[in-house]
């Protein structure tokens, strides 16, 4: 995976080791706005997925009575030419935040540490690798297998 890559989809993270018990990730600027707006569209886009079928449900009461169909508002062409400009512009602004981000991560000292012990861990994970890891706080969905299920001897 080419470095720039490398940083667009590596772990959040949180808490960095040192001084003690550690201290707060200390992101730069451009990091922590690109997070906001990935965050933002996040919370758009879950809000939307569970919202979506209440709308479904109110776009079929609403042509109810009406000489058109029920479902006339979703195949309104209007509608969708909406939607096809609501995702031009949130598409580029979500593809522009998150190279943000990594450019953001790249330039950032502290992160480019953490991603340097991170890519050692899962190149070679031995008890070293994971006690250096553990030092950092990150989404945990990120951190390396340990165990899968061909470990366990058939019985």
């Amino acid at each position: 995976m080419s470095p720039s890559m490398a940083f667009l989809f590596s772990p959040v993270l949180y808490w960095v080791p040192g001084g003690g018990l550690g201290s707060p990730y200390p992101a730069n600027g451009l990091e922590f706005v690109a997070q906001g707006v990935l965050d933002a569209a996040l919370f758009c886009a879950r809000l939307c997925y569970h919202l979506a079928p209440y709308a479904v449900v109110a776009a079929a009461a609403s042509g109810a009575g009406q000489d058109e169909t029920k479902w006339d508002l979703l195949l309104d062409p209007d509608w969708r030419g909406t939607a096809v400009a609501v995702a031009a512009v949130l598409v580029p602004a979500v593809l522009i935040a998150a190279a943000a981000r990594a450019a953001g991560r790249a330039l950032n000292p502290h992160y480019r540490q953490f991603h340097a012990v991170y890519r050692d861990a899962l190149d070679n994970w031995t008890r070293d690798s994971k006690d250096r890891l553990s030092a950092y706080d990150f989404s945990f969905n990120a951190w390396p297998v340990e165990f899968t299920a061909s470990d366990v001897r058939k019985t």
